[in-house]
């Protein structure tokens, strides 16, 4: 990125990118369909899900824009891992990219399937975080209130960008430790 003047993420790195948060989602998607059959005793599921493909672009191209403007404006300043997590939680809670479309299943199961993916795409990111730091990971150590809190509130409050950056920090500091 230029010191100067905005230059576009790459098509590759782009994609990259893309593909990392779909192959997230699809860890997250075949897990949650086989929990989905152990609590309802269905043994056979048809459920697919679609991607809004424009959206996790957007998605991709609003942090990565947001990591230049870092660079630029801040002194060639990179921007913190948990807030780059936070960023990516935050566009996906906005442009929500993964739809379910089944049949046979209760409506609750995907009611807020994204905020529980986001939820999911944290905890991946920091255990990876974890094991680049050479720290300990542990997400058990979020009570299952506090678990339900977040989930509350990415679906049903309005949380700014910068406070979720603050929020992946304040999480990273009870799951990740020495």
């Amino acid at each position: 990125m230029s010191e100067d003047k905005y230059i576009h993420i790459t098509s590759q790195e782009l994609e990259e990118r893309m593909m990392a948060i779909r192959d997230c989602w699809s860890q997250f998607f075949t897990k949650m369909v086989e929990l989905y059959k152990e609590e309802t005793g269905i043994t056979t599921l048809e459920v697919k899900y679609e991607v809004n493909t424009e959206a996790l672009h957007e998605i991709v191209d609003r942090v990565y824009q947001r990591e230049d403007y870092f660079k630029r404006y801040h002194s060639g300043m990179k921007m913190s891992e948990y807030k780059e997590i936070g960023l990516n939680m935050f566009w996906l809670a906005k442009f929500h990219p993964f739809n379910i479309d089944g049949k046979g299943f209760d409506e609750r199961f995907c009611f807020d399937i994204n905020e529980e993916f986001i939820l999911h795409y944290m905890f991946i990111a920091l255990e990876k975080l974890a094991k680049i730091q050479k720290k300990n990971y542990d997400s058990g150590r979020i009570t299952r209130s506090l678990y339900d809190e977040l989930l509350y509130s990415l679906s049903f409050r309005d949380i700014s960008k910068e406070a979720m950056g603050i929020i992946v920090e304040l999480v990273a500091n009870i799951v990740i430790y020495e």
